[in-house]
């Protein structure tokens, strides 16, 4: 996935050089780095009557920036995995959104 697309669309200005940018390792990284409270963002998918769910936390700062950004990847990160859960066990997958 284009994690640092995402990042930056949340103003945050990544440089990496080669390979992926890990966005859940940035975000506990700034949430360790601010000496703040941290908030507990928590996003669930699931397809029809249970058949296969997901839910993702992510710990990161309690600014608003954070949060909108911890809620956008876990949303995105629980419906890759309630995807590829429905894939093992022959499931439509739910809508992507890329």
């Amino acid at each position: 996935m284009k994690w640092k697309r995402i990042l930056q669309q949340h103003g945050y200005t990544v440089e990496q050089e080669g390979g992926d940018v890990d966005p859940f390792l940035f975000l506990a990284q700034q949430a360790k780095a601010s000496g703040l409270p941290t908030a507990a963002i928590e996003y669930k998918t699931s397809l029809d009557y249970g058949k296969v769910s997901c839910v993702v936390t992510i710990q990161c700062p309690q600014d608003e920036c954070s949060i909108n950004l911890a809620g956008e990847l876990a949303f995105r990160k629980s419906l890759e995995l309630t995807n590829d859960g429905a894939s093992q066990i022959g499931e439509p997958p739910l809508p992507s959104t890329e």
